[in-house]
């Protein structure tokens, strides 16, 4: 069962960061799926911020969906934006108290890997916010979570998201470019 929801997984979640690379509005869609997919992956491996990430994925894509079909966001009309040095100021206290907040919750639920989840489900948090807010920097933070991610899923044993996350960081990087070189307007 572990096995066929980690491949299912990794085949849907890869299909999600292609399309939303591509500034497909129904990306979102098939991200909820994946989401609520490694949401029973994660809870039958006792990785519990984990689980809670992939709950916070399916109200965040949920939102990420809203926003990108009531603003428009398509290939022909997008608007993504560099973050502000304000931002970067705020986005890196967002960070610490994400890391902060997941490990305390991972202590007090028990799960398997405390620090390692912990902090990687903070840093995963603070790239989902950034996507949904269109920053283009999102994809940085991808880059650095896939590799992350891959080390924590080896050491779980988890193969199928070790392929997965792989394949998200390559995707990462082709999305940062796609989003710069095809925005219509950079803010």
């Amino acid at each position: 069962m572990l096995e066929t929801l980690d491949y299912s997984a990794l085949i849907i979640n890869v299909l999600y960061t292609i399309y939303l690379a591509r500034l497909k509005v129904w990306s979102w869609l098939i991200g909820i799926i994946g989401a609520v997919i490694l949401l029973a992956l994660f809870y039958m491996k006792g990785i519990h911020s984990l689980v809670l990430l992939q709950v916070v994925y399916v109200i965040f894509f949920s939102y990420g969906w809203y926003n990108w079909t009531t603003n428009g966001v398509s290939k022909e009309k997008n608007e993504v934006c560099w973050m502000k040095a304000k931002d970067y100021v705020l986005y890196t206290i967002y960070l610490i108290i994400a890391c902060l907040l997941c490990i305390t919750f991972n202590k007090y639920t028990g799960s398997e890997d405390i620090y390692g989840s912990g902090i990687l489900t903070g840093i995963t948090l603070i790239a989902v916010v950034m996507t949904v807010q269109e920053f283009l920097e999102n994809w940085i933070i991808w880059i650095i979570s896939d590799i992350y991610f891959m080390v924590i899923m080896y050491q779980q044993d988890l193969y199928g998201q070790v392929i997965q996350n792989f394949i998200f960081l390559l995707t990462a990087v082709y999305g940062f470019y796609y989003w710069r070189k095809n925005s219509s307007k950079i803010k």
